[in-house]
């Protein structure tokens, strides 16, 4: 049991349980879902992408209410924090990748 402002552990099961439940469309992203594809990465949370449209969001709401989930702050993220930098973009040089830099750069507020 956790204490008094102690999230509870995640269970991973039960939220896709929920979520199916709930007929939330979604994928799974981030190291859970590298372990499914055989690549062991720890972590503390899920993450999840839902499908934006309004009824699938308000399922989703419902489901988590299901697990009496409340949703946490997120701020903005700052460039250094993303995983690839733009620089292992420029290295490879794929079109999309180039793509990605100029959005990347705008982002911040770097380009225009």
């Amino acid at each position: 049991m956790s204490g008094e402002g102690t999230p509870a552990a995640l269970d991973f099961y039960g939220l896709l349980r929920a979520l199916r439940e709930q007929d939330v469309e979604f994928v799974v992203i981030g190291a859970f879902a590298l372990g499914f594809h055989g690549v062991a990465r720890g972590t503390k949370d899920v993450d999840i992408v839902p499908d934006p449209t309004p009824a699938n969001i308000g399922r989703l709401w419902e489901a988590l209410r299901t697990l009496d989930a409340s949703p946490a702050e997120h701020a903005e993220f700052r460039l250094e924090e993303m995983p690839v930098s733009i620089t292992m973009k420029e290295e490879a040089g794929r079109p999309q990748d180039l793509i990605d830099i100029q959005a990347l750069r705008m982002a911040e507020g770097l380009e225009e």
